[in-house]
């Protein structure tokens, strides 16, 4: 296969995925987080300056600050659950319709195929994240100045990127495996519940005050909670200015990635397309 042609089926994909109500659902909902949330900022700030009587007198805002809180709305399982409808619509959604066949009977290998959704998923990913940024960006700089740690917020966008395409990835195992739209959307909801679950539950046990762990499940906890899914798939959050980065989460993202990409290739590579 040719560069030209990989590109050509890799367009196929973006145009049909961006095609669909739900992905200009996504991409609109982005939209208006980027917009609501400094004006809402805003607002707020405002309703404070007149309830003191202190009209324009009140500190500013930290416009960096403002753009981060888009973020950590944006990723409260918001775009997720957008996400995971997207994918499975992708996939498991072409396969209760039965165009997938149209494109299985195409001359491309069934392991580029599906690397052009995957690709076609991060797209929509990156064009969320853009359209949400940019106009929280412009707000907040307009209204508040260009003061702040602009570099950690870089940082959590492009992080958010990475954790949403290996969570992509996820999606796409599941579509593949269950080749049902519902059954997707019912799993990868449980699986991200259960993740959140998980993650608070590790911070619970480890420090409930009626449960006297030993030092060693202590540092168990402590040393495994990095590792595991919560930590994975929500990385991003070590770019924050309040947070210490670091990079196990990511090598564990990277791992769990790409171990269900392969469980996907593997899967989509021999089931009977009808």
């Amino acid at each position: 296969m040719t560069g030209a042609h990989f590109f050509a089926v890799v367009s196929a994909e973006i145009r049909k995925l961006f095609s669909r109500s739900s992905t200009r659902f996504g991409v609109l909902f982005a939209i208006l987080l980027g917009l609501g949330v400094p004006l809402t900022a805003g607002f707020f700030r405002w309703v404070a300056e007149q309830a003191m009587d202190k009209p324009g007198q009140l500190q500013g805002l930290d416009p960096s600050y403002v753009v981060f809180a888009t973020l950590y709305i944006r990723n409260f399982f918001l775009m997720r659950i957008i996400l995971i409808m997207v994918g499975a619509l992708s996939l498991a959604g072409e396969y209760q319709t039965r165009t997938l066949r149209e494109d299985v009977l195409r001359p491309v290998h069934r392991s580029v195929l599906l690397f052009a959704k995957w690709l076609a998923l991060v797209a929509f990913i990156a064009v969320t994240l853009i359209v949400s940024l940019a106009p929280a960006t412009a707000l907040s700089v307009v209204a508040w100045g260009t003061a702040g740690d602009w570099q950690h917020v870089l940082l959590g966008w492009l992080a958010t990127l990475a954790c949403d395409a290996g969570f992509a990835a996820l999606v796409l195992a599941v579509a593949v495996v269950l080749r049902s739209v519902a059954g997707t959307m019912v799993g990868m909801f449980l699986f991200y519940f259960a993740n959140v679950a998980l993650g608070w539950g590790l911070i619970i046990i480890a420090n409930l005050p009626f449960l006297k762990l030993p030092d060693w499940a202590r540092d168990a906890l402590a040393n495994v909670g990095p590792y595991l899914p919560p930590a994975a798939y929500d990385a991003w959050t070590g770019a924050s200015p309040a947070s210490e980065f670091a990079g196990t989460g990511f090598g564990a993202l990277a791992v769990y990635g790409l171990l269900a990409y392969i469980v996907a290739d593997r899967v989509f590579a021999r089931i009977d397309v009808p």
